[in-house]
C-alpha cells in the first residue's frame, strides 16, 4: 500500500509509517489518486453543526473522520482517564456512519463510538473521558468484525495486509498490556451490541438512561440492492459449481458445496466494497451475505450451523482478500492461478492440489472480473 521498498535505509521506513499515524493527507493519498481527489473535496470539521448528543456517541453526533485509515489512526490515538489506549473493531456500518465496540486496555471501560469517515481530516476533539495522544501511537484496533474481541490480537494483526500491518502495536504489547486484567462487558453493554448488531432501536451507547439512537432498519433502496447483490452471488456459485466439475475437473462427489459459497460471496462482496459507488453498499453487502447463507446452507448438505458458516466465511474472506487484492497489483504474475489453487483445495475438500492450468486460468480470471464489471456498471 505504501510502496516500501527493501533497500530503503529503516529511517524512511519509520518517517513513512509516522506520517501514516498522523498526517491527514498522507491518510487519504495512500487511497489512490481518485479517492484521494474526492476525499479532498469532503468538508474539514472537528464537529458536524447540527449535532446533537454526545460527541461520538451515536449516529447524531459522529466523529469526523477521514476515510479508512484515518478512522483507524484517530481511535488509536485516544487515551483514557487511566493514561491507556483502547482496543476496538468496526461490528456495523449504517448510513455511511461506522459503529466501533471498544474496550480500554484496563478492561475497565467499554462503549461505543460512532465516526463518519468522509471528511478530509480529522476531528481534533476527543470524546468525553479521553483526549488525543500528542505523539503517534501505533494501531491498536481493526475495521472489520473482530470474533472473540478483544482477545486473539495476534490473529487479527497477522491477517491485515503487510504494509498495513507495519503500523499496529506489537503483539507483545498488546499482551503486556492486558495481562492479569478481566475483560467481561456489562450486561448492559452486551444488549446494547446486540441491538446495534440486529439494526432496531438501542439503548444509547454509553448512555444508562437508554434512550433511543438513531438506528435503524435500512430502507427500501439499500434492501433492493442488497436483493441484487445475493442474486449475483447466487448465480456465480452456480457458474463456479458447474465449472469446478466441467473446467476444473473435481470429481462430484468431492465437490464441497458451502466452500462454493463462501466463495462466491467474498469475490462479490470484494469487487462491491471496491468497486460499487453505492453509498450504502457496507449495509447491502451485510443483508446479502447472511441472507445466501441461509438460502444455501440447508442446500450445502454440510450440516454446518449458521453461526459456524458465519464464523467459516470470515476466515474464508480473509484469505480470499489477500488473492484478490493480487488482481489489483499491476505487477503480480499469474494472480489467478494463485487464486485458483487455494480456491480448489477448499473446494475440494483437499483432494486436489493442481488443478488444470489453462483452466484455472480461465475460470478465475473470468470470474473475478466480470464480478467488477457488476459492481461497476450493474449497481
Amino acid at each position: 500500500m505504501f510502496g516500501f521498498g527493501r533497500k530503503r535505509k529503516a529511517e524512511a521506513a519509520l518517517e513513512k509509517i509516522a506520517m501514516a499515524l498522523t498526517d491527514d493527507d498522507f491518510q487519504i493519498r495512500i487511497l489512490g489518486p481518485e479517492q484521494y481527489s474526492q476525499f479532498k473535496s469532503f468538508s474539514a470539521i472537528d464537529q458536524h453543526p447540527k449535532a446533537n448528543g454526545e460527541f461520538g456517541g451515536s449516529t447524531a453526533n459522529p466523529i469526523p473522520t477521514n476515510g479508512p485509515v484515518g478512522s483507524l489512526a484517530y481511535l488509536s490515538q485516544l487515551i483514557d482517564e487511566q493514561g491507556g489506549q483502547i482496543l476496538f473493531h468496526r461490528i456495523k456500518v449504517h448510513n455511511n456512519i461506522d459503529i466501533y465496540e471498544y474496550v480500554s486496555l484496563s478492561g475497565s471501560n467499554w462503549g461505543f463510538f460512532f465516526l463518519d469517515m468522509y471528511h478530509s481530516r480529522k476531528s481534533r476533539l476527543a470524546p468525553s473521558g479521553f483526549s488525543i495522544a500528542k505523539r503517534p501511537l501505533q494501531l491498536t484496533g481493526f475495521n472489520h468484525f473482530w470474533d472473540d474481541f478483544p482477545f486473539g490480537f495476534s490473529e487479527q494483526k497477522a491477517s491485515m495486509p503487510d504494509d498495513l500491518r507495519l503500523l499496529y502495536s506489537s503483539i507483545n504489547s498488546i499482551s503486556e498490556n492486558m495481562r492479569g486484567k478481566e475483560f467481561r462487558p456489562s450486561d448492559l453493554h452486551f444488549r446494547t451490541r446486540q441491538g446495534i448488531l440486529q439494526g432496531g432501536e438501542n439503548p444509547r451507547p454509553n448512555d444508562p438512561e437508554g434512550k433511543a439512537t438513531e438506528i435503524g432498519p435500512g430502507s427500501k433502496s439499500a434492501k433492493a440492492l442488497a436483493e441484487k447483490i445475493s442474486q449475483q452471488i447466487v448465480g456465480f456459485q452456480s457458474r463456479i459449481y458447474r465449472q469446478s466439475i466441467e473446467d476444473l475437473e473435481i470429481s462430484d462427489r468431492h465437490v464441497e458445496k458451502l466452500e462454493i459459497t463462501l466463495f462466491s460471496m467474498s469475490i462479490v462482496t470484494l469487487s462491491v466494497l471496491y468497486f460499487s459507488k453505492q453509498k450504502n453498499k457496507e449495509e447491502d453487502v451485510e443483508i446479502s451475505q447472511l441472507d445466501t447463507l441461509k438460502q444455501s446452507l440447508p442446500a450445502s448438505g454440510s450440516g454446518v450451523e449458521l453461526n459456524t458458516a458465519v464464523k467459516r466465511y470470515q476466515e474464508r474472506f480473509s484469505v480470499y482478500q489477500k488473492a484478490y487484492n493480487l488482481f489489483l497489483d499491476s505487477e503480480a504474475v499469474e494472480p489467478e492461478i494463485t487464486l485458483g489453487q487455494i480456491v480448489v483445495g477448499y473446494i475440494s475438500g483437499g483432494n486436489m492440489d493442481l488443478p488444470p492450468f489453462m483452466a484455472t486460468q480461465r475460470v478465475f480470471s473470468a470470474g473475478v472480473l466480470d464480478n467488477i464489471d457488476f459492481a461497476k456498471n450493474v449497481l
